[in-house]
């Protein structure tokens, strides 16, 4: 077999280009159309012997028609297995990376025992992204200078276990995000929940098929201002904001099953949450514990100011009509202030199972001072149910629901059915005590059936 070595191999150029058949340069590094000018390659110590392969770069120099300036050096190796890059060094005008990567050889989206890694850290500087890719430059020019983001990256394994050590990425003085974990069947999106065998080590594994993982997450905004007006230069949704808030929780996800816990705070405020879903169950749960939360910082459109309240819900099934739909939901609020008033102890309690449905709400506001429970049964499809409450003072006009005065008092007593296929309602509804005022119309009787 051939051995090919070479001590030292230089090449220069005053340009190059590669470009698709009839394409034409776009602003910025387009990669169907790549002209660089000041090329110089040098490789030093050179090996070939069959399949294996060791490019030791020392010198890798080329200016981008974008005006980016690449510099580059390291070794690149392959043999029968793998292919590898060690030891490199890659910069721009502004960015610097040190990358280590391993990668099998062959098709990694059917063979999930091909290794697979990665090593990086560095800097990325968001102004050489402008460069070369313009259409961002008014988001990146929106970030505070010096706009270079700090990268680090730590991963090992194989497409089917991928071990996440390590994910780091800092913008400095505005925000900061770090992770680690394990992504499982890292090249599959289509083969949700079908069962494969790999092997590692010489230990054989079934795993159920598809996309999966936990990732453990954490970080900070510390710069709102600047979030803000990124958002503003993509043209985000201006109704919702980011203030400074720092969080932390865990994602895990495989095929058709989701969980997962956030704790987000943000001033004096807090928000714990923990939840899951079973797509093959249609069964959800989540409980969520607010306190002092500023929904407002978030969407200030809403009229919603600091909340403390509790929130939990377990079901399983979508469709309302079905007796095999179940759900318990309790919402308790503590504390909300509305539209500048605060608002107090209030509780929306229900239940469903087996074709029974229950629901409390319970108020004793200004404005917002009731007690009204409901009852429905769904038999062969028809709904049976009844609604009892006594209305003691509601003012939609001050909640904000209504532009115009709508205020009263009421008490109900009635039941009745509905056939939705047939589209009918029958009811039998007592009302006392009935005194309204809508607009600048007063209504009012004591008993009315």
């Amino acid at each position: 077999m051939w051995t090919i070595t070479a001590d030292s191999v230089r090449l220069q150029a005053d340009n190059a280009l590669y470009a698709t058949t009839g394409s034409h340069p776009m602003p910025g590094l387009d990669f169907n159309y790549l002209q660089a000018k000041d090329i110089e390659i040098a490789v030093a110590d050179f090996y070939n012997k069959g399949t294996s392969i060791r490019v030791p770069l020392t010198t890798l120099r080329a200016t981008e028609r974008c005006g980016l300036e690449l510099r580059a050096s390291g070794t690149f190796a392959m043999d029968g297995k793998t292919m590898e890059a060690s030891d490199f060094h890659i910069a721009t005008q502004r960015s610097d990376i040190r990358l280590d990567a391993r990668m099998g050889i062959g098709d990694m989206t059917s063979d999930p025992d091909l290794p697979l890694g990665v090593k990086l850290k560095g800097i990325l500087s968001a102004n050489d992204a402008s460069m070369a890719f313009p259409i961002y430059a008014p988001m990146i020019k929106a970030l505070p200078q010096p706009r270079d983001i700090n990268i680090r990256v730590d991963a090992d394994g194989l497409p089917a276990r991928m071990k996440i050590k390590e994910v780091k990425i800092q913008l400095p003085r505005v925000l900061n995000l770090a992770g680690n974990g394990e992504v499982k069947n890292l090249t599959d999106f289509k083969s949700m929940g079908e069962k494969r065998v790999f092997s590692e080590g010489g230990i054989v594994t079934s795993l159920a098929w598809g996309m999966g993982g936990k990732i453990n997450f954490e970080g900070a905004v510390t710069d709102p201002k600047a979030v803000k007006a990124t958002l503003a230069a993509l043209k985000m949704d201006s109704t919702i904001t980011i203030p400074a808030l720092k969080l932390k929780g865990s994602a895990d996800y495989n095929p058709g099953n989701i969980s997962g816990n956030l704790n987000l705070t943000t001033g004096s405020g807090k928000l714990l949450a923990d939840g899951r879903w079973v797509a093959r169950k249609e069964a959800y749960k989540a409980d969520i514990d607010l306190t002092s939360f500023p929904v407002d910082a978030f969407m200030p459109s809403l009229g919603i100011g600091d909340i403390s309240a509790t929130v939990h819900l377990d079901g399983a099934g979508y469709n309302p009509m079905s007796p095999k739909t179940s759900l318990a939901a309790d919402i308790m609020v503590d504390k909300v202030i509305y539209n500048g008033k605060p608002y107090t102890n209030a509780h929306l309690k229900a239940d469903a199972k087996n074709g029974d449905m229950n629901a409390f709400l319970q108020s004793a506001n200004p404005d917002a001072n009731l007690d009204l429970s409901a009852h429905a049964r769904i038999d062969s499809g028809i709904i049976k149910g009844s609604l009892n409450g006594e209305i003691r003072d509601l003012d939609l006009h001050a909640l904000g629901l209504m532009s115009t005065p709508c205020r009263g008092h009421i008490d109900i007593a009635g039941k009745g059915q509905y056939n939705p296929r047939a589209e009918s309602i029958i009811a039998d509804v007592n009302i006392s005590d009935f005194d309204w005022l809508m607009d600048t119309t007063r209504y009012y009787t004591p008993s009315l059936t």
